[in-house]
């Protein structure tokens, strides 16, 4: 698991026991057997405090995963640039052959349906993919490590030729 998998799991985690204990607290004061009248003034701070804990939770978890969304890296100037155009049933990848060890930016676009792009390994080890819709450029960059043949497939149904629309990308 990644970086970004783990953080996530680690904050929805903690979000899950939170919300387990603040049911448990809404339950506990609700309980019927001990009934008091209700002091208006007290409820409304009390009102308040909640309303600052849930709001420092989400800008606690916000802070805590918006450095690992990969969204706006470029390759760099050492970087390998990737076009990839998707159409109904294969993609247009240049250039098709990259090095090890340095970042690819991927560019990619479609004029005719949405399209997801999944780039695999030979045991179809699922590295990354990215949707891609009409009218918009979608980019990703990732590096490749090995050097060899990777699987390229459209992971978003797309018509009757869905299951033909795939390619490679060669690491060398």
């Amino acid at each position: 698991m990644g970086t970004t998998a783990i953080a996530i799991a680690v904050t929805y985690s903690i979000a899950v026991v939170a919300a387990f204990w603040i049911a448990a607290g809404v339950w506990q004061s609700t309980r019927g057997h001990n009934r008091k009248e209700l002091d208006a003034e007290k409820a409304a701070h009390q009102e308040k405090g909640w309303l600052a804990i849930v709001i420092a939770f989400l800008v606690t978890t916000l802070l805590g995963t918006i450095l690992l969304v990969p969204y706006g890296e470029s390759a760099g100037p050492d970087g390998q640039v990737v076009d990839v155009v998707a159409r109904q049933f294969g993609f247009s990848i240049s250039p098709s052959t990259v090095e090890p060890g340095r970042k690819v930016e991927f560019r990619m676009t479609t004029e005719d349906a949405s399209h997801a792009f999944g780039v695999m390994t030979q045991d179809n080890r699922l590295l990354f993919q990215a949707q891609i819709v009409p009218e918009h450029q979608q980019r990703v960059v990732y590096t490749f490590d090995e050097p060899g043949m990777y699987k390229v497939a459209c992971f978003e149904y797309c018509g009757v030729g869905h299951h033909i629309m795939a390619s490679q990308i060669e690491v060398k």
